[in-house]
């Protein structure tokens, strides 16, 4: 590829060597193939993942429908990465670990990357939720017609058929194909979430670039 071959010709020049660290899989969701489907994401998936999202959304909409909100503005969008936040700590904290958003340096590196770069159209925050409850929060990239996920919160409950992850998703997915979007990119890690979600793969390498000495 383009970019493995400028990476190769990096060392000369640098008086570098060029190590791979790791190679693993990336996923994603061809949205073209949503869109063939008439919008019917679900018959790419497994039964399996058909039968989990079918339960989950029908245990949320018992009272409303599941609606999708993406912030229209910076402030809408940093106010949706708190909650996010919020829900991503509570969580992490759950799970006896720091989580991303305890790092003060880390979370107001994302408020001032949104209040810079939002109104470019680089940024995506999504709420998911019903009319009495919030589902999740959504926390993407956008660039050169990809959707590319980043950060995430979901609301998680002590009922096993509510999936707000994969739900969150879902419809994610489905909005992003309904705006014309290629790809829905879940980025690094090959959690079974994304490998059960998505209808393609890459292989993702790190390199490092060593001096000589």
């Amino acid at each position: 590829s383009e970019t493995r071959d400028n990476l190769i010709s990096l060392p000369p020049l640098l008086n570098t060597r060029l190590k791979l660290v790791k190679t693993t899989k990336s996923y994603f969701v061809d949205l073209d193939k949503i869109r063939e489907s008439d919008l019917d994401y679900l018959k790419l998936l497994s039964s399996n993942k058909r039968s989990q999202i079918k339960r989950s959304i029908s245990g949320y909409q018992q009272s409303s429908n599941i609606e999708v909100q993406e912030a229209e503005s910076t402030g809408q969008a940093i106010t949706m990465l708190e909650e996010l936040a919020e829900l991503h700590q509570i969580e992490w904290t759950k799970r006896g670990k720091a989580g991303a958003f305890s790092n003060t340096f880390f979370f107001n590196f994302h408020r001032k990357l949104i209040t810079d770069y939002f109104d470019s159209d680089y940024i995506q925050v999504l709420k998911i939720h019903t009319k009495d409850n919030i589902i999740g929060y959504l926390y993407n990239f956008l660039y050169q017609g990809e959707v590319l996920f980043y950060q995430c919160g979901f609301n998680y409950t002590d009922i096993n058929k509510l999936k707000p992850g994969l739900t969150s998703h879902y419809f994610a997915i489905l909005l992003n194909a309904k705006k014309g979007y290629n790809k829905y990119d879940f980025l690094a890690g090959e959690s079974q979430y994304k490998s059960s979600l998505a209808t393609e793969s890459n292989n993702l390498s790190w390199i490092l670039l060593q001096k000589n000495h």
